[in-house]
């Protein structure tokens, strides 16, 4: 396109009488224009196939999160449930269900004694609940409730039944307690 621009204005310099600018310019701004229109068509395209492909990348991104999220907080047949009314668009029934052998274990740690600054306790209130949140996952029977502020609670029987609750969240707090005595606290 350059060089054809060149060799008009070189035409037109060299021959002035013989030179039509009608015949010569007309069609290099013709094709100039259908360039710069195309160039703009195609770039604005490209920037809304982007976006799109952005926007479906970040919905896949919080849907991942959204589940993760469902699947820490709750149990796995409330969770599985929610999703399935989720995709058939249904607002889910309230449900509640009965379970007859339970036994729910209350763990509290007592954080006033231990007179460490606020960062230190919430570093070690996160290390105990992973080492715990750990050794539930590692006990079948088990289930982590709820951690609120020191205190950690978690379950047997429920929401999967087992007989053996109790048994289960025996053995469980046996072993949270050996790992707790383990552990090297900055608490001393």
């Amino acid at each position: 396109f350059v060089v054809s621009v060149v060799a008009i204005a070189a035409s037109a310099i060299s021959e002035p009488e013989e030179f039509d600018a009608s015949e010569t310019v007309a069609p290099c701004v013709l094709v100039w224009l259908t360039v710069a229109v195309s160039s703009t068509l195609v770039i604005r395209r490209e920037k809304g196939l982007r976006r799109r492909y952005l926007a479906g990348s970040m919905e896949e991104k919080f849907e991942e999160w959204f589940h993760d999220l469902l699947k820490a907080m709750l149990p796995r047949r409330v969770v599985a449930r929610m999703l399935e009314s989720r995709v058939a668009h249904e607002v889910p029934d309230p449900f509640a269900e009965l379970y007859e052998d339970v036994t729910v274990l209350f763990m509290s740690v007592n954080v006033h004694e231990a007179r460490l600054s606020t960062e230190n306790t919430v570093t070690e209130l996160n290390v105990l609940f992973r080492l715990l949140d750990t050794l539930v996952s590692s006990h079948r029977h088990m289930y982590k409730v709820e951690t609120i502020g020191g205190e950690y609670v978690a379950a047997s029987g429920c929401p999967e039944p087992c007989a053996a609750s109790t048994c289960a969240v025996s053995s469980f707090a046996m072993e949270a307690m050996r790992i707790v005595k383990k552990k090297k606290w900055s608490s001393g």
